[in-house]
């Protein structure tokens, strides 16, 4: 009986030390920078306010509203330009009609020495060629910001009215 309590203790004390050292490690991992890094997002605080004709921002809609030219023509010292767009679209789901807000975001890049950049913007979804378009009501919003190759940023807000 004697050798079976020293076997049980013994094992105890086994699983005490892998207990012991398994808490130790993962501790010491953790503290050694176990967290995901944090991500920088880039703040901009000094924001040149622009006008459309300042980059030769020229909007215009298809005849059917489903997509919007981008056009900008006055691109010296110019990088990239980003947009977000905004409008509100009527919306059917489960028999229920009513107005949901939708956006589109992305970006045009100015190639050096380049005097246009353009682009067809869809007003809703795509996937595989097949596109579902909104109905758009009201004015769509335009924000756009443009980066300059000397680090400075501009930003514009204009609305594009479908009545037009």
């Amino acid at each position: 009986m004697g050798k079976l309590l020293k076997n049980k203790l013994l094992l105890a004390g086994i699983v005490v030390l892998v207990l012991v050292l398994g808490i130790g490690g993962f501790l010491f991992m953790q503290s050694r920078g176990g967290a995901a890094p944090e991500e920088v997002i880039e703040e901009v605080t000094d924001v040149k306010t622009l006008t459309p004709e300042d980059i030769g921002l020229e909007l215009s809609i298809s005849d059917d509203n489903k997509i919007i030219t981008l056009e900008a023509s006055k691109l010296e010292g110019i990088t990239s330009i980003e947009y977000d767009i905004s409008y509100d679209a009527e919306v059917t789901e489960d028999g229920q009609d009513f107005v949901a807000v939708r956006g589109v975001t992305g970006n045009l890049d100015v190639k050096s020495g380049g005097s246009v950049v353009s682009k067809d913007i869809d007003l809703g979804t795509c996937s595989r060629n097949v596109c579902k378009y909104d109905n758009v009501v009201g004015a769509i919003t335009f924000n756009i910001r443009v980066n300059y190759s000397n680090g400075e940023v501009g930003g514009i807000e204009t609305q594009l009215d479908l009545a037009q």
